[in-house]
């Protein structure tokens, strides 16, 4: 038997086995695998510029002929359809039209909420374009797609992009509704870039994917389709609906695309009035959708479909414009184009105005990022703008989605410790945990008998007087 210095010994031992099993070390391993092909979603890179619209809108909400829903639906701008296509180099014969479905995946519309900055928050439709089954299949090797986009005046902006494009897995993309301060560390951010109108840009894509170990110093989500930002935006929406008791369209769950709305806020009525920091209470209209002038000339044959109504001296105005364009020159930023009916008129009577914190603090959210997270990267090839092309944009990008998967595990499991202490015990007492377990179940039988067998003493008494 041992002595107590040794059992002191193997004590000390144990616990340092627990110790360290409550670490919860981490092992790492690299698997060659194929990355999904990736989600890409299509933003507008303008706002809504036609201020007569938007206030129009803004009155008839107010008075209660549209309903938010129609407010979102009239004001946001919608990707063009006409010449709009996705090819594959592989399958020449087949096209999708964007928007639009197809044997590569489909287009699918949704609103989100973003941040203007500095004037409040803003509406925007953006298009999502989820791979099929046999687009999957054609990315085993190297692919080329290629996106031809239909640019119209309402997405041309010399300061701005035509379109901002997403890349992404399976999981809702941040396209500007939460910033990198409200993502926290630790949370990957969504790939993006710039498409600018007369561009004719090559991308190569390549992915990397991490499986983390959900461990207590880093915990993580393991459910399907979960991600960070979508659990922080759906407790910016539940904290806001506290308040206003009511749901806005774009707060609707992961996967869910127009016309559907279904979200995490059904239980509640649809809001009667847009929701607004206070920070916007004296912003008047034309100052809190300022902009300058759209200076696409207007030669492209669709320039009309999506322009309304201007009058004469907005005409002359966008003519000047355009020439300066055409020559390389800007001009001057100038509201004297803002109508007179609409410029100094502020438009909080059509919102609902709300503390900052309401739409922007996440002090309380609980979100850990996803334990299954695909990061793409994009690497410049080349990049041509030119006047010739001037109304579209075509983008091509090649992806290589052979990588490396970085999966981590647990190095220390329960077995791991089990094994471990068994060791020791039969280090340091020459006996086996087997054999100290049919040891110690032996004594625990023999005392749970013994305690059976024992005769009460309040029975030995009834008995006695008995006799």
């Amino acid at each position: 038997m041992p002595c107590g210095h040794s059992v002191l010994l193997l004590l000390v031992l144990l616990w340092q086995q627990v110790l360290e099993f409550r670490a919860q070390p981490i092992s790492t391993v690299l698997v060659r695998t194929r990355a999904p092909f990736p989600q890409l979603t299509l933003c507008p890179g303008a706002s809504q510029r036609d201020y007569g619209l938007l206030r129009d809108m803004h009155l008839r909400l107010l008075n209660g002929s549209i309903s938010v829903t129609d407010f979102y639906n009239l004001t946001t701008l919608v990707i063009p359809n006409e010449n709009g296509q996705m090819k594959v180099a592989d399958d020449i014969t087949r096209n999708n039209y964007i928007p639009g479905n197809g044997s590569f995946g489909a287009w699918r519309q949704r609103f989100y909420m973003i941040r203007d900055i500095p004037f409040g928050h803003r509406p925007i439709r953006c298009t999502t374009f989820e791979p099929s089954a046999y687009l999957h299949e054609l990315a085993t090797n190297q692919l080329e797609v290629t996106l031809f986009l239909s640019v119209s005046s309402a997405f041309t902006h010399p300061l701005n992009f035509s379109y901002v494009l997403y890349i992404h897995g399976p999981e809702t993309p941040n396209v500007g509704d939460l910033n990198d301060r409200q993502l926290g560390v630790g949370a990957p951010s969504t790939l993006w870039q710039g498409l600018r109108p007369g561009g004719d840009i090559t991308y190569r894509v390549t992915a990397q994917l991490r499986r983390l170990a959900n461990v207590r110093r880093r915990p993580c989500r393991s459910e399907t389709g979960y991600s960070k930002a979508q659990c922080l935006k759906e407790c910016l929406w539940r904290r806001l609906a506290a308040h206003t008791g009511c749901r806005l369209p774009h707060m609707v769950s992961a996967g869910v695309f127009l016309p559907e709305t279904s979200g995490p806020l059904d239980h509640l009525p649809p809001c009667r009035l847009l929701v607004q920091m206070n920070a916007s209470r004296d912003t008047t209209y034309c100052h809190r959708f300022q902009d300058r002038r759209e200076y696409l000339p207007r030669r492209c044959p669709y320039y009309r479909k999506f322009t309304y109504s201007w009058s004469q001296a907005d005409e002359e105005a966008a003519d000047q414009a355009a020439a300066a364009f055409d020559s390389g020159s800007e001009p001057e930023p100038s509201t004297e184009w803002c109508p007179p009916d609409v410029g100094e008129l502020p438009m909080t009577e059509a919102d609902q105005l709300v503390p900052r914190q309401l739409l922007e603090d996440m002090c309380g959210c609980d979100c850990p990022p996803a334990c299954h997270q695909v990061v793409y990267t994009l690497h410049d090839t080349r990049n041509i703008i030119g006047d010739d092309f001037i109304c579209r944009t075509n983008l091509h990008l090649k992806l290589d989605l052979t990588t490396d998967l970085v999966e981590e595990s647990l190095s220390f499991t329960p077995s791991t410790l089990v094994a471990n202490l068994g060791g020791f015990i039969g280090l340091v007492t020459g006996y086996s945990l087997l054999t100290l377990i049919e040891l110690t179940e032996h004594i625990i039988r023999v005392v749970f008998h013994k305690l059976r067998t024992q005769p009460n003493p309040a029975s030995q008494g009834v008995v006695s007087a008995w006799n």
